[in-house]
């Protein structure tokens, strides 16, 4: 698979992500913050955070989706907080943690700040008033992922302790508890059709049905630690990102591995984000490559959804 584009930085590429206003935003491990014309790549705009992330396996950044709004751990990982961005002001902090912040999110319709930690615990803040809002249910470990359906509806926080917990976030109610992976959960991707993929550090993907609380599918042929996840614009496709630099590939009408190792790198796959307008995947790696590939028009992948019945 050829590259299309390709832009290089000095540092870990932590967060990719196409915000409203077509602007492409990156961030790396030092939280340097880098706003780009996704066509041409031209830095337009930035700022620098200037907290260091020693671990990123985890989300420790989060952006709301107009970048008006960022969150991040801090660098001893004792506390987060949210961040106006463009006065580069505290609105909130959180640090009710017992040890250490283990991830953050926004949620689509951004609303509120999750911080969740090695407690187990989750805790949502209001992003406009900076107060505490809501908890979680909490997990017995560590809090590995925090995932939003694209409506906003439905939370989903994947724990050490090899379970999912959905959370109705207009109702504010929880819903179930998911447990059927044999090791602790690390990623988590909602689906289309009230599904929800998961990846365990064994390497085991699963498809639920959130609704009827059960396992669709089992994912096989994952020989590698999932560091990343996301899906295709027309979630016909789930790509994983691995810590050896691979991007495996799955359709989701049969639930069939269509590359093990579609795309090879040099360098663990740090960040995923699908381009739902241009239909490209794009890869940022543990080096500080970003990567634009044009999925869908490669000979490699049409002879392979030939080969399994998908065209």
């Amino acid at each position: 698979m050829e590259i299309l584009k390709s832009k290089e930085f000095t540092k870990a590429i932590i967060l990719i992500k196409i915000l409203d206003d077509g602007r492409l935003l990156i961030v790396d491990s030092d939280t340097t913050v880098r706003f780009l014309e996704k066509d041409s790549l031209e830095i337009i705009d930035g700022f620098k955070a200037k907290i260091t992330h020693k671990r990123y396996k985890t989300n420790v950044v989060a952006f709301s989706s107009n970048a008006n709004f960022f969150a991040s751990i801090s660098s001893n990982e004792k506390e987060a907080k949210l961040y106006n961005t463009l006065t580069k002001k505290a609105i909130a902090r959180a640090n009710r943690h017992q040890g250490e912040v283990s991830c953050v999110a926004i949620d689509p319709n951004s609303k509120f700040m999750f911080s969740s930690g090695d407690d187990g615990k989750t805790f949502a803040y209001d992003i406009h008033s900076g107060r505490l809002a809501f908890t979680l249910p909490p997990h017995a470990d560590t809090v590995n992922d925090i995932a939003f359906s694209d409506n906003g509806q439905w939370v989903a926080t994947a724990g050490y302790d090899k379970k999912i917990s959905i959370f109705n976030l207009p109702m504010m109610t929880p819903k179930d508890k998911l447990k059927a992976h044999a090791a602790p959960i690390v990623k988590l991707q909602f689906l289309s059709n009230h599904r929800l993929a998961s990846a365990d550090r064994n390497g085991s993907v699963i498809i639920w049905d959130i609704y009827k609380n059960k396992v669709i599918a089992r994912l096989q042929g994952v020989h590698d630690d999932v560091l990343q996840i996301t899906k295709s614009a027309d979630d016909n496709f789930l790509f994983l990102g691995t810590a050896l630099g691979h991007i495996i590939v799955y359709e989701l009408e049969k639930y069939t591995q269509l590359a093990r190792s579609y795309i090879k790198l040099s360098s663990s796959i740090t960040s995923l984000h699908f381009d739902s307008e241009k239909q490209h995947l794009i890869i940022g790696t543990d080096d500080g490559q970003v990567l634009f590939y044009d999925i869908y028009e490669g000979k490699k992948f049409n002879t392979l959804k030939i080969e399994y019945g998908l065209t």
